[in-house]
């Protein structure tokens, strides 16, 4: 089953696919004044903009699973990720009790 982020992806990917057709069967200069580079240009930028969103969606999908096992018992939380944490919730001016809470014992 593909991921809804990956399927996102695709579909982005394909924008900008469409958009490299467009420019290919363009003339140097279109009919409204765009050349074909700025549409070259334009799908470049589209591709790039779909893999960040990609790359984002798919580290916090692996935070967010590795969190819930967490929270579960399953694993234990790595000291870098508790060192996270506790920097986060400061400067997000969480209570003492909550740091504590999501440190591992």
């Amino acid at each position: 089953m593909t991921s809804t982020f990956r399927r996102h992806f695709d579909e982005d990917i394909s924008r900008a696919e469409s958009l490299l057709v467009l420019a290919n069967g363009a003339a140097p200069v279109t009919r409204k004044g765009r050349r074909a580079d700025e549409i070259r240009l334009s799908a470049v930028a589209m591709a790039v903009g779909a893999m960040d969103a990609y790359f984002c969606d798919a580290y916090v999908d692996c935070l967010a699973r590795r969190l819930q096992s967490f929270k579960s018992g399953v694993l234990g939380l790595p000291t870098s990720y508790a060192q996270f944490f506790v920097e986060f919730l400061v400067v997000f001016r969480l209570g003492a009790r909550s740091v504590v809470q999501l440190l591992p014992t």
